[in-house]
This record gives C-alpha cells, sequence and structure tokens, in this order.
C-alpha cells in the first residue's frame, strides 16, 4: 500500500517548536505508522495540542482533534482516584479486609488480602488459572466467581507482581459492593467525575461512539528490530521476561497470555 500523505495539526506555543517538530518526524522517520496525538499543560496553560496522521488509514480516516484511543494501562489511574473517593467519604479505608465487602472473595487462601494490597499489586491475582472468555469479560458476576474460586499466584503482601489484566476486574467488584448506589466502576466514573468535569473520556465505549476510536495497528518486526537496536536495553528486558523461568515476575506475562488467548484475534 502507497504511503499516504502525512498531516500534522493542532496548535502549538511557538516556545515548543522543537516539540512539533519531533512530533512530525515520528511520522516521516516511520516511528508512528498510524496516527497520534499529543498533549502538554504547562503551568496550567495548555501549551501543545498537536494530533496527526490517520485513526484508519486503511480508510484513510484521518485524525482529528476529537479522535479516541485506548487509554489501556492509564485506566489504573482512573480507577485509583475512584477508590480514593470511596476512601475519602468514609465507606471504605484501605487497611480493611476484602472480606468485609466481599466475603466470597476469602476462599482458597485469600481471606487476608486487604484493599491495600489489592490496589497496589500485591494480592497475587495478576491472573486465573483458567482461560477467561471474551463472554465472561462482559459479565460482572462470572468474573466475581473466577476470583473467588482463585488461589493466590504467591503469598499475598510478599511479593508485588502488575495486575495488568486483572486490575480493572477486580476493582470494579469492591466498588459495586462498596457504593451505596451499587454502581459499576464505569459508571461511578460517568457520574462522579467525567459529567461534572464535562470530560471526554468513557470506560466501555459505546457502539455510538465507535466511529470516533482510532483502529489499533500493530508494530511491525521491522521497528520492532529497529528498537532494539537503537535501544538495546529492550533486548535485556524481553530476554529476562521471555525466557529466565526462575523468577515470579517473568512468568507472570505467559500466564496472562494464557488467559486472555482469544485477544489476538480481536
Amino acid at each position: 500500500m502507497p504511503r499516504l500523505p502525512i498531516i500534522v495539526d493542532g496548535d502549538c506555543n511557538s516556545r515548543f517548536d522543537r516539540v512539533k517538530q519531533v512530533f512530525h518526524n515520528n511520522f516521516t522517520q516511520r516511528w508512528e505508522s498510524e496516527g497520534a496525538a499529543f498533549a502538554v499543560y504547562f503551568k496550567g496553560e495548555k501549551v501543545i495540542d498537536l494530533w496527526g496522521g490517520y485513526a484508519d488509514s486503511t480508510s484513510h480516516r484521518k485524525w482529528k482533534n476529537d479522535t479516541m484511543t485506548l487509554l489501556f494501562s492509564c485506566t489504573k489511574s482512573i480507577c485509583a482516584i475512584c477508590f480514593s473517593m470511596l476512601v475519602d467519604r468514609g465507606l471504605v479505608a484501605y487497611k480493611d479486609l476484602v472480606t468485609k465487602y466481599w466475603p466470597e472473595f476469602g476462599q482458597n487462601d485469600k481471606e487476608n488480602i486487604t484493599i491495600e494490597m489489592l490496589l497496589s499489586h500485591q494480592s497475587g491475582l495478576a491472573y486465573v488459572d483458567n482461560v477467561i472468555e471474551e463472554s465472561d469479560i462482559r459479565d460482572w458476576r462470572r468474573m466475581s466467581k473466577i476470583f473467588e474460586d482463585q488461589k493466590p499466584n504467591w503469598t499475598p503482601g510478599q511479593e508485588v507482581g502488575y495486575h495488568v489484566m486483572t486490575f480493572g476486574w477486580l476493582v470494579d467488584q469492591l466498588v459495586r459492593r462498596i457504593d451505596p448506589a451499587k454502581r459499576s466502576l464505569s459508571q461511578f466514573f460517568k457520574e462522579e467525575i467525567v459529567e461534572p468535569h464535562d470530560l471526554d473520556l468513557i470506560i466501555g465505549a459505546p457502539v455510538e461512539l465507535e466511529h470516533r476510536i482510532a483502529r489499533l495497528a500493530s508494530g511491525s518486526k521491522f521497528l520492532a528490530a529497529r528498537e532494539v537496536i537503537e535501544y538495546p536495553t529492550l533486548l535485556r528486558m524481553f530476554w529476562n521476561g521471555l525466557f529466565t523461568p526462575i523468577n515470579l515476575g517473568n512468568r507472570m506475562l505467559r500466564n496472562v497470555q494464557q488467559n486472555f488467548s482469544w485477544m489476538g484475534s480481536v
């Protein structure tokens, strides 16, 4: 497919013209093969607001100022903010046991897990023993049972392991049980943060917003090789993570991938 014209739009304070040039270079030098957006606030002022490339290069759909993209793990900070609001209202404390609000959670050696452990990636629930089906992720009751039946991956509170996929579901389970209105995490976030502050941000985008969402694009093998050449520390990180089985953290990636094996086709 022939290369599409490179288009960069938006605003940039003249003090940061160099940043705009670097952003443009990401496309000309092929570091960014599709599209991207970048904004910076400096001392309360928005000094950079740039976007460029394509939200969907196959249909030539350009990236716009209102193009939406996946937040991925940035939603973990959203989860933490929502939960801190429950703490601030006196509805829960970080030192509380999870079982105070979710008694069934205490099965299979999880009875001593505190909310603090769960929120700080110490609960040992970074992955589960069984495959989580695509249909399961939309059923919070099914996800509840999956976590209730699971034994911790390590002794809770003794290790820290990034809960890359399970974190949001675990926090959602707690919010549903602690919030007096029994809202989901998504609904709590919408009503308590998004709507009062007029944010263009959502957890669980509805169908009517799909036309604004950028298509995901996989990185090429060429780009991966180029990154390793320019940043050799990446090679050491991947080697340790994938081929050294002695450390707990090095097994986690493989186990998480097995939990969500269907994601490669989404």
